[in-house]
């Protein structure tokens, strides 16, 4: 049993017998007003106990809403440093490929220039396939790079979602359960203080 089931039963009780020894105990129904009202304070405390729960887990989870944000938008803090050095270290490459792009065609083009000497062309042709070959390797290191990001972008998108899911989760609806309960809680005090008054009247005309 709850403090407000408790705490509500014990009133019930309390506000029948009060009426019965303000009436010098002649009055039979209050006999039954005192057990009527331990019950309804019964109910009345367990309902109060109920939305007292009900608050509390709403803030609890409230509290782990925020935890949940706060860790993703660190996450997305650590997603974004990443992006930054990938992009950095692409521009660094795409810088390489575009240079030895540039010597590869002049080296061609005096492979296939034909006052180019035998001995020089064996030679150029012997750089040009080093050449290609890095520029391979770069070409490779570089579309994983690319893919690395869209990995990246695609984590801080789905942090971003989830994050405004689990923020729409709250808010209002938190509130209007604290309100709610607040509210049912004076509600239920005025209630039962006028239900007393009543039946304290009704046995004085009688």
């Amino acid at each position: 049993m709850g403090f407000w089931q408790t705490f509500c039963t014990c009133a019930g009780c309390v506000a029948g017998a009060v009426c019965i020894i303000a009436t010098g105990g002649t009055a039979t129904p209050l006999v039954v007003a005192t057990i009527g009202g331990g019950i309804a304070g019964n109910l009345i405390g367990s309902k109060v106990d109920n939305e007292e729960k009900k608050v509390k887990n709403q803030a609890k989870d409230l509290e782990i809403r925020g935890q949940t944000i706060e860790t993703l938008k660190k996450d997305n803090e650590k997603l974004h440093s990443e992006v930054s050095e990938k992009d950095k270290k692409l521009k660094e490459i795409d810088n390489k490929i575009e240079k030895r792009g540039k010597e590869i065609e002049e080296i061609t083009r005096e492979i296939k220039d034909p006052n180019t000497s035998e001995e020089k062309r064996q030679k150029l042709k012997k750089r040009l396939a080093v050449l290609l070959a890095q520029q391979e390797d770069d070409k490779k290191e570089r579309d994983d790079i690319i893919k690395t990001i869209k990995q990246l972008n695609d984590r801080i998108k789905d942090n971003n979602k989830n994050i405004s899911s689990v923020g729409s989760g709250g808010g209002d609806k938190d509130k209007k359960g604290i309100m709610a309960f607040l509210t049912l809680e004076n509600i239920l005090i005025c209630l039962a203080i006028y239900a007393v008054y009543q039946i304290a009247i009704k046995d004085d005309r009688r």
